[in-house]
């Protein structure tokens, strides 16, 4: 389990998700993906506790579906 308080890159997130930016940004959009951390920055940073969520239910919804 990662520290709640974590941040991760764009950079970051792409490389656990593989999943490039323009996706990312599209789904965050849709509601299909965490929102960005409000940083009070313009750089792009998630939390690492919801993007581990988001892969676990991902990971869940998957091996449920087979």
């Amino acid at each position: 389990m990662t520290d709640q308080n974590k941040l991760l890159t764009t950079d970051e997130v792409t490389a656990l998700t593989g999943l490039s930016k323009s996706k990312l940004y599209t789904m965050r959009l849709a509601g299909e993906f965490p929102q960005l951390a409000a940083t009070g920055t313009k750089a792009g940073f998630y939390w690492a506790a919801q993007v581990e969520a988001w892969l676990t239910e991902r990971r869940l919804a998957g091996s449920a579906a087979q």
